[in-house]
């Protein structure tokens, strides 16, 4: 129990300190142990893609000091919008099958309908 309360501090204090704007780090290291440390405190996967998007991010901006949870914010919001972009292009793809499908049945129809009629006769 005293275990558990004291992580959840832990965690709590982690995550205030990241508000306050620091040094962006100087040298490999420094740089891996800040995205490391900056995805796991804002339960991000540590994985070489996340890392890269957060050193890109780190490229584009103007400030020598950075807020950790700034970089996090980013993340997520850039993650949402891959999932929205994703899930918007998926929608787009079903309904212009649905429109071609539509169309082809449609010229189909059209097509049976000028279609000569053939009619029996007794010879």
């Amino acid at each position: 129990m005293e275990h558990c309360v004291k992580n959840k501090l832990t965690k709590i204090l982690k995550v205030l300190l990241a508000c306050i704007p620091r040094p962006l780090p100087v040298g490999r290291t420094a740089m891996d142990v800040f995205a490391t440390t900056t995805l796991e405190t804002f339960g991000l996967p540590s994985t070489t893609s996340y890392k890269a998007a957060l050193y890109q991010m780190i490229l584009s901006t103007k400030s020598y000091l950075i807020s950790p949870v700034y970089l996090a914010i980013e993340m997520k919001k850039a993650e949402t919008k891959q999932t929205a972009f994703m899930l918007d292009r998926e929608i787009r793809q079903q309904q212009k099958a649905a429109e071609q499908t539509n169309t082809a049945n449609a010229v189909k129809q059209q097509e049976q309908a000028n279609a000569p009629k053939e009619t029996s006769q007794a010879v």
